[in-house]
């Protein structure tokens, strides 16, 4: 019996051991599995976190990128911004500069128009101050009563309404022979010019200044100059081509531009002279307005031709007139037809008339 218990209790405690060991496995087993399972859960929460990392690393570089980017694009902005300033402040450099000068330039324009206008109106006060008294300096050529003059016409001298004609010689042994007034315009007391004419003489005369231009005088009004009747005993030395000689009695008289003279043999001057009252005047032939012969024309220069100009002008316009008539005044030994002579003396006059001079048929 005692044996029996004894093998039972044997066999129980065998299998509590065999029990006690299988639980031991099962105990290590299930930390084991616990321990991997664990192991694995912070395996698994070590890479989520290093993904996350890398992802929070990613989206760094990203942030880090857009903002080196926008900082790019606002250093890009700011440098276009201070270029376009600078280009404004040239261009409102430029303007203001351009402003200043051109303001310069209408001041300068200003005070250069300022300064002529007083000039002109200081010369125009002068000259209305001084006008009984010496308004303007003499010329080279100015008249002075004790030079010794010439008689008669003189080629050399300038003067207005000068006639000439091909072939011609002057009549009347070098003294004046026209009509008086000449084939210009003919001027009275009171016409105004702007100017004195080419080749005028200043005469002085009992302290004034007048001026004597192509038979005509002169006295200066303002900026202006007037035709004016002369003082008496005004002395000239010769007068114009156009002046008549004027019998009164028994003196010989010059009339030139409405004005009498007188001639002194012992100056050899004109003097502008009073006729006496009551006589009848003798006029001599207009010389100067009949042609040397049948077929030349009256020339009168209109645009200063000088004496050789018109000595050639007249021989190229006699050639002319010859080609176009087929006939030769010089050569000719008999009387030609009033036709052909017409030809001829319209070819002259059509010559001179385009060289600038005015034609008397």
């Amino acid at each position: 019996m005692s044996t029996c218990i004894w093998r039972l209790t044997g066999v129980s405690l065998l299998a509590l051991s065999i029990s006690a060991q299988v639980l031991a496995d099962d105990n290590n087993q299930q930390q084991q599995q616990q321990q991997q399972h664990e192991q694995q859960q912070h395996n698994e929460q070590q890479q989520r976190q290093q993904q996350q990392r890398g992802f929070e690393q990613q989206r760094q570089q990203q942030q880090n990128q857009q903002r080196s980017f926008n900082q790019q694009q606002q250093q890009q902005q700011q440098q276009q911004q201070q270029q376009q300033r600078q280009v404004q402040q040239n261009q409102q450099q430029r303007a203001d500069q351009q402003r200043q000068q051109q303001d310069r330039e209408r001041n300068q324009q200003q005070q250069q128009q300022q300064q002529r206008q007083q000039q002109q109106q200081l010369q125009q006060r002068q000259l209305q101050d001084r006008q009984s008294s010496l308004p303007i300096q003499g010329r080279p050529d100015t008249v002075v009563q004790t030079q010794e003059p010439r008689q008669g016409f003189y080629r050399d001298q300038p003067r207005e309404n000068n006639p000439w004609r091909g072939g011609e010689h002057r009549p009347g042994n070098g003294q004046p022979g026209g009509d008086g007034w000449g084939g210009g315009p003919r001027y009275r007391p009171g016409y105004e010019i702007d100017r004195m004419p080419g080749g005028y003489s200043r005469v002085p005369y009992r302290g004034n200044d007048y001026f004597y231009s192509g038979g005509y005088w002169y006295r200066p009004q303002g900026p202006r100059y007037v035709v004016i009747a002369p003082p008496r005993g005004v002395r000239v030395r010769y007068l114009p081509d156009y002046a008549q000689q004027v019998w009164l009695g028994s003196a010989l008289f010059f009339l030139a531009a409405g004005t009498y003279y007188s001639y002194e043999q012992s100056t050899n001057e004109y003097i502008v002279a009073e006729p006496p009252q009551g006589a009848q005047p003798v006029y001599s032939p207009q010389q100067i307005q009949q042609p040397a012969d049948p077929y030349d024309v009256a020339a009168y220069p209109g645009n200063g031709q000088t004496q050789q100009q018109v000595e050639q002008d007249r021989y190229d316009c006699y050639r002319y007139a010859v080609q176009q008539s087929n006939f030769d005044p010089a050569a000719a030994t008999y009387q030609p037809a009033p036709d052909v002579v017409g030809v001829y003396r319209q070819a002259m006059a059509g010559c001179y008339a385009g060289r600038g001079y005015s034609v008397q048929q």
